[in-house]
């Protein structure tokens, strides 16, 4: 039990006083130590007044009631000097150590409030016990900060990325006053495979992130970029804007959504459940028949698409736009997947699951059973891909302390005292 305390106190009575030595040193250097004669240097502060920068003398210190910290609540003085010239009395270590004038909590804090808000709901994140977090915040602080921060954040394409695989899809999420939510659009690079812990893992790097705005808004950034390889869903909007920005790419539609999206086309022919699976068990065969060779296989659709035209013009429609982009993995099968047929050569990707996931973890954070803003759904998932793919604008964001090097030692001698309860008598 004594123990338990001790970790629950001990962190921010050594910071109070570290703080407090700081202070006392920076003092000392600037204007040498106390009831000495020895002429004062140039302090590393300016008057608020007069703009002054020598000519001080200590003034006592005033009272900082609570700083909230990745360690706890911290409780200091803040020294002050005054101003020989006009007179002035203040602190100057507010600035010097990094804080605003009413700043109640550190940056790297914020930061740790915001990153656990990213997948749970505001209140259980902040009620849930976790040591991580040793002090204590509300809801609306939570929400606050997110706000705050993902204003801020801007998904940009980096330079280095001509010749690695672009992948896009969209989703509803819920927000706005449209009862069905608004569109989200989302844009990835896989740059590579590496092996994670013994497992296979995509490097991927966010592209373009839009809410409630058109294709064409969410891809303005990406002009000029000269990706190898474009993979979608078959949205038709996305479609016309990826070939215009990207003419020199190979396209491959998802294959997974092929045979999907076949059902809603032959739906909108009238065309009943038990139809519409026929054909799209035909279309499954044909997208993974081995024996067939690329041109054969491209041949194939044709005459599914031509029995269509009896009755379903929509299903015919779609599989004719898509015709020429269902194949393109196997007359350009070079990519970093293993193929089991021929492993020297690899095998390039055929399906959207990459960016799939990612939508997936978007839409889990916020279905929640709430309706949110617009810009609040913006910021809240802006926010959830700096911080798994773009650590460096993250540490940017909340301005982060530089790690401590690992041959930093710091030795700390403390004494204890057992102060008995009253009430235990």
């Amino acid at each position: 039990a004594i123990a338990r305390q001790l970790v629950a106190r001990i962190a921010g009575a050594v910071m109070s006083q570290m703080l407090l030595q700081v202070q006392e040193q920076m003092l000392n250097r600037g204007l040498g130590p106390p009831w000495s004669r020895q002429p004062q240097e140039t302090a590393p502060w300016r008057c608020p007044k007069c703009q002054s920068n020598h000519g001080f003398h200590r003034r006592g210190s005033r009272e900082r009631k609570r700083l909230r910290t990745g360690v706890g609540d911290v409780e200091f003085d803040l020294l002050q000097v005054t101003c020989r010239k006009c007179g002035a009395t203040f602190s100057p270590f507010v600035r010097l150590l990094g804080l605003a004038q009413w700043q109640q909590s550190t940056t790297e804090v914020q930061a740790q409030v915001v990153a656990r808000t990213l997948d749970q709901p505001y209140d259980k994140s902040i009620q849930e016990p976790d040591s991580s977090l040793a002090s204590t915040f509300s809801a609306m602080t939570a929400h606050r900060r997110v706000q705050t921060g993902g204003a801020q954040v801007q998904i940009e394409p980096e330079a280095d990325l001509e010749g690695v695989t672009f992948l896009f899809d969209g989703t509803k999420v819920k927000a706005g006053d449209n009862p069905r939510g608004v569109e989200m659009h989302l844009g990835i690079a896989v740059t590579g495979r590496e092996q994670h812990h013994g497992r296979p893992q995509l490097q991927i790097k966010p592209l373009a992130f839009g809410v409630n705005q058109p294709w064409e808004d969410t891809l303005a950034k990406l002009s000029g970029l000269k990706p190898n390889r474009v993979l979608y869903d078959g949205d038709e909007e996305l479609r016309d804007e990826l070939h215009r920005l990207f003419p020199e790419a190979k396209f491959q539609r998802c294959l997974w959504h092929l045979p999907r999206n076949l059902y809603w086309a032959l739906y909108r022919d009238g065309w009943q459940k038990k139809q519409i699976e026929g054909w799209q068990k035909a279309v499954n065969r044909l997208i993974h028949y081995p024996d067939l060779s690329p041109r054969e296989a491209i041949r194939c659709p044709r005459k599914i698409i031509a029995q269509l035209r009896r009755g379903g013009e929509h299903g015919a429609a779609y599989l004719e736009s898509a015709l020429e982009e269902v194949f393109t993995y196997r007359l350009h099968p070079e990519g970093f997947f293993h193929d089991r047929e021929n492993q020297a050569l690899g095998q390039a990707m055929i399906a959207t699951g990459p960016i799939e996931r990612q939508m997936r973890e978007l839409n889990r954070r916020t279905d929640v059973g709430a309706r949110r803003s617009i810009s609040g759904v913006r910021h809240l998932l802006g926010l959830r891909l700096v911080f798994a793919f773009d650590p460096a604008q993250w540490h940017r964001l909340w301005n982060l302390p530089d790690a401590v090097p690992w041959l930093t030692e710091v030795h700390f001698q403390v004494e204890a005292r057992l102060i008995q309860n009253v009430n235990f008598l």
